[in-house]
């Protein structure tokens, strides 16, 4: 969801359709009650967007890092999570 509903998917409907491509491929981990009362902690802690936390928690409780080109929203969280800049050289 958070990444599909980039708004420069309106204007490029093949840009879109690769996103869905790529999106295709993903594992997709449920909202279990582990990774709910994780983002609750992280939204009480740290004062971040839910859509943020809810990514940020479902790393967490897997034990994944985050991979993402917009790492200010995570960057509270460098203690807790591994973030990769998707961009950087």
């Amino acid at each position: 969801m958070e990444f599909l509903g980039r708004s420069g998917f309106l204007t490029d409907e093949n840009l879109y359709q690769k996103a869905q491509e790529f999106i295709s491929h993903a594992n997709v981990f449920d909202l279990t009650q582990g990774v709910v009362d994780k983002t609750i902690t992280l939204r009480q802690q740290h004062k971040i967007k839910m859509p943020d936390a809810i990514i940020a928690a479902t790393a967490l409780v897997h034990g994944f890092g985050i991979a993402t080109n917009n790492i200010d929203d995570f960057k509270r969280l460098v203690a807790e999570i591994l973030i990769i800049n998707v961009l950087s050289g």
